[in-house]
């Protein structure tokens, strides 16, 4: 196999030399003058609302949004109108936020009312102009056409002095109502999610517009009273003035009641109950509610063979009574939350199940883990560190000298209102993954873990928010951070969750980079009206609640219940094994379920359901009516988003969906989380505080693989965190590249970019015909370009087919909505071809011709559609197709180029001095290796080439960690 080729090399750099021309509307297009009477009667509403009750007053301006006719570029955005004399063009500074509206985009500004007065007086006398030019007859029919503005730009038809308003800005007003739909009040009405509204939680998290007055005097003025909270943003330098134009609140239902009744207009398009019910932590785990109840549940012995499970088929009545072999006890025993203690068992037929349903086990392994033996694992050195932020840690457990253990949840927390499960079976992951399931060996070894316990039942949204910023700054050591953490609310089309901007806002602030889960699909709700069920039914049966256990669980008459806080998100994606816990029997066409089943009524008691229920979402996975959208942080654009797989890389059954923003492709990637009936083996405790070997399943137990493998690249071969996603990125892809998956939109939105292959050599190392390398650069003005690109030639042929994945990590602004990346790289990747003109430039592979001089006009929706522009990600690559022949050279020495242009969103060049990776792969389609010639091309170009050699590496990083005693 070929190694990574590490590439260094000169890029050049040059400014934007293009002038914008004269703007005018698109041909054989039209502007009525009764579309400008139009819009002209909405402002004069809109002045009159806002004088109405004093709201200018209080707010020191008005909210308006601008509801464009498509999804319009930054260029078409309105120059004119709502801008006042003295800052004219500045159609930035205003904005408040951006939505999607189907195939629209409505975008919200604040401005004085002098702003809309002016633009009231301007649009007036462009249609005193207009009838003016009637009268002259260079118009007819009242409407505005292409010609005519060109012509008025070219002085064929020019505006009398004594209208006071030059050609430009004549040109400039038709051009934007063409553009704007409409103008409209903003008048959003929270909505409070169903369960969030259920589960009694005392605070909630809302987003206001920023205006002219502050939070406290807004308020103040409206006679809003109660208790709220500010969030600051993260002191970004950068972007903290962008993230100033929303103002985040921690309120009080009767607050947030107050906002909606006498100013829903504060309320930003980012008003969200983030993380769900934010009184207190969610229940740790994906179907938290049924774990809670089913704590206590003991497994029904008569049920057990009903469930397809090897390891509890071996629970058989032969087995019921202990039996002494050498003064020992051996019995299978399963806890009462399902979990496996292997307490020795029948030796032989627990090996052969074992073997059979997880893979090769070393069974005296697991015994030593089982008894605490202290030689199961060697004590860590110099291992690279990863962050994990959980819930608490066991440090009971085999590999607890592997953690070094950070308990910052309230000394007053009891420890059992704590869960030391999901965070010890996430580090187990971490630290020993490939012992505890060798079946998905890596080649990483063990990592240590530096862990963070945040979760308890009594923190607030607000908190883990506070306290993973302080955790990242005091802790800038470590660059990669695991967070299996996610809420059970959808992400929203129209704006990124809180918690994922502020995640967003540290990684660029610390460069690290966070791996997350992508949080779980379809998590069982408990209702008054409803038996616990997944999102689907199998031809509407319904299940009927059995058990024995008569413990008082939950109680909605009595807010001092145990369930009462009881957060619709999940802080920790996991799920147990539950058909070690859950009995069943089917009645179909059951009408009136809450006569037959007591579930929440008088009585309480605790639930059991079938394998069969919770697997039926597997059945109906790629029906689009039951998708649901990832939840917060995994809306978080730089970072990894994981979802999960079973072995055969279909979307497991509790998958959820991206993308996010209604356009970035999330999850990133996929990994092995388990499923049903192909569990992960992990080690955890259980409720008497024994650590055990479980078998769980979850993006939570998806996304610590993929941290390993990120701090691998990060730590041992010191890459960059783009350059690390870039590979991870590009490895997951080529595996759907191969299986021409890549093509299926409904894939990627299950999958993300592909699934990651389970060795570090798939993304290392590369087959014997394909040549892949890695790059980093920094973007410096517009273009950043190397023309020098060696591709090897055969018979004046390359006989290669081409793939480039680009990854940044831009800085990101909250407040402007669906416009959340402030910084785009358009990147260009192909051979050098001369055009009409003599001038060589880059001919992509993709066809990508934007802001080419000549290249062919692209609408805002094609080039994100195409070309993904705004992505953070970007993968430009040919198709593999039948017949392939080789590819002609345009150039004598058959160059390729790399072009990478930088566009800002903002006034702001936020993106200069920013950090971009590629990775490049070249596959011979003949099956001949010319790496070789390759690396000898690239050095007679100016390129530095360091060949990867994982050995090397770990040398250096071993020298680089030993410390240096100065006498």
């Amino acid at each position: 196999m070929n190694n990574l080729l590490r590439l260094q090399g000169a890029f050049h750099h040059l400014a934007s030399t293009n002038k914008p021309s004269a703007r005018n509307i698109p041909k054989q297009k039209v502007v009525p003058f009764s579309k400008i009477e139009k819009l002209i009667s909405e402002l004069e509403y809109l002045k009159s609302y806002w004088s109405h009750g004093g709201k200018v007053g209080f707010l020191k301006g008005a909210l308006i949004n601008v509801n464009y006719i498509n999804v319009v570029s930054k260029s078409n955005r309105i120059k004119m109108l709502l801008t006042s004399k003295q800052n004219h063009y500045d159609n930035i500074s205003s904005v408040r936020g951006a939505k999607f509206n189907n195939d629209s985009l409505t975008i919200t500004h604040f401005v004085s009312l002098t702003d809309v007065e002016e633009t009231i007086v301007l649009l007036n006398n462009v249609l005193k102009i207009l009838n003016y030019f009637v009268k002259q007859n260079p118009i007819s029919g009242s409407v505005v056409t292409h010609e005519f503005l060109k012509s008025v730009t070219e002085g064929k038809n020019k505006i009398p002095s004594g209208f006071g308003i030059s050609k430009s800005r004549f040109t400039d007003t038709v051009v934007d109502c063409y553009y704007v739909d409409s103008f409209s009040v903003v008048d959003k009405i929270v909505a409070l999610d169903e369960e969030s509204s259920k589960v009694g939680g005392n605070y909630k998290i809302v987003t206001l517009y920023t205006v002219g007055a502050g939070v406290e005097e807004i308020l103040r003025n409206f006679k809003i009273e109660g208790d709220y909270k500010i969030l600051k943003p993260v002191d970004n330098n950068e972007t903290t003035e962008l993230d100033s134009k929303n103002t985040i609140l921690l309120v009080t239902p009767s607050v947030l009641n107050e906002i909606q009744e006498k100013a829903p207009f504060l309320v930003s398009m980012s008003c969200t109950c983030d993380l769900g019910d934010i009184k207190s932590l969610p229940d740790l785990d994906l179907i938290s509610n049924i774990n809670n109840i089913l704590t206590d549940i003991k497994l029904s012995k008569e049920k057990t063979d009903e469930f397809d499970d090897p390891v509890k088929n071996i629970y058989s009545e032969k087995f019921e009574s202990n039996y002494d072999t050498e003064g020992s006890s051996k019995e299978l025993n399963h806890t009462a939350n399902g979990d496996i203690n292997f307490d020795y068992a029948h030796d032989e037929l627990l090996q052969d199940s074992l073997q059979n349903h997880y893979g090769s086990f070393d069974l005296e392994k697991l015994k030593q883990v089982q008894e605490g033996k202290n030689n199961f694992i060697q004590d860590p050195t110099i291992e690279p560190c990863i962050g994990v932020i959980d819930t608490s840690f066991d440090q009971n457990v085999y590999f607890s000298k592997w953690v070094e253990y950070h308990d910052l949840i309230d000394p007053k927390v009891p420890d059992e209102d704590k869960n030391f499960e999901h965070g010890t079976e996430v580090d187990s992951i971490i630290v020993d993954g490939p012992r505890l399931n060798p079946d998905l060996e890596d080649g990483l070894g063990h990592f240590r873990v530096k862990h963070f316990a945040l979760a308890s039942k009594n923190n607030r949204t607000f908190e883990i928010i506070l306290n993973i910023s302080d955790i990242v700054s005091q802790n800038q050591d470590i660059k990669v951070w695991n967070l299996s953490l996610g809420s059970d609310f959808e992400i929203d089309d129209n704006y990124i969750s809180v918690l994922g901007s502020i995640l967003d806002s540290l990684q660029t602030k610390y460069d690290v980079i966070f791996v997350i889960a992508g949080t779980n699909r379809a998590k069982t709700r408990l209702t008054h009206n409803t038996i616990l069920t997944r999102a689907h039914e199998i031809d509407k049966d319904l299940a009927k609640v059995e058990s024995n256990d008569t413990d008082v669980i939950f109680d909605d008459n009595n807010q001092n219940n145990e369930s009462d806080g009881k957060s619709n998100s999940t802080f920790g994606d996991s799920i147990q094994d539950e058909t070690a816990n859950f009995s069943v029997s089917y009645q179909s066409n059951q009408k009136n379920i809450n006569n037959e089943v007591d579930c929440f009524g008088c009585d309480y008691k605790n639930i059991a359901i079938s394998a069969e229920t919770l697997n039926c979402i597997s059945l109906n996975q790629q029906d689009n009516d039951s998708l649901y959208k990832i939840g917060s942080p995994a809306d978080s654009i730089n970072s990894i988003v994981v979802n999960s797989v079973k072995r055969n890389n279909k979307p497991a059954s509790y998958t959820r969906v991206g993308p996010v923003l209604s356009f970035f492709v999330k999850p990133d990637v996929s990994y092995y989380g388990g499923d049903l009936d192909e569990p992960l083996v992990v080690c955890g405790t259980n409720k008497d505080g024994l650590y055990c070997i479980k078998k769980r399943y979850g993006t939570s137990f998806a996304a610590p693989w993929i941290a390993r493998k990120v701090a691998f690249l990060i730590y041992i071969l010191g890459m960059t965190r783009e350059e690390a996603k870039a590979l991870i990125i590009d490895a997951a892809y080529n595996e759907a590249f191969v299986s021409n998956c890549q093509n299926k939109t409904s894939d990627s939105d299950y999958l993300g970019h592909g699934v990651v292959p389970i060795h570090i050599d798939k993304l290392i190392k590369t087959e014997n015909d394909e040549i892949k390398v890695v790059m980093h650069q920094k973007i410096d003005q517009y273009e950043n370009f190397n023309y020098r690109f060696p591709v090897p030639i055969s018979n004046k042929k390359q006989n290669f087919i081409a793939r480039a994945t680009l990854c940044y990590s831009p800085y990101c602004s909250r407040a402007q909505g669906v416009d959340y990346t402030c910084t785009e790289l358009d990147l260009h990747f192909g051979r050098m071809k001369p055009d009409k003109n003599g001038k060589t430039k880059v001919d992509s592979v993709n066809s990508n011709t934007q802001a080419d001089k000549d290249g062919a006009k692209c609408s805002e929706k094609n080039a994100r559609t195409i070309y993904r522009k705004w992505d953070n990600v970007k993968i430009v690559s040919d198709v593999i197709k039948t017949g392939f022949r080789p590819r002609k050279l345009y150039t004598e020495d058959g160059m390729w180029g790399i072009m990478v242009r930088s566009k800002e969103r903002l006034n702001k060049k936020l993106g200069q001095g920013m950090n971009y990776a590629l990775v490049i792969t070249l596959k011979e389609m003949s099956g001949f290796n010319r790496i070789g010639d390759f690396i000898k091309s690239c050095q007679l170009n100016g390129w530095m080439v360091n060949e990867i050699r994982v050995d090397n590496h770990h040398d250096i990083f071993t020298i680089a960690q030993q410390k240096v005693n100065l006498d």
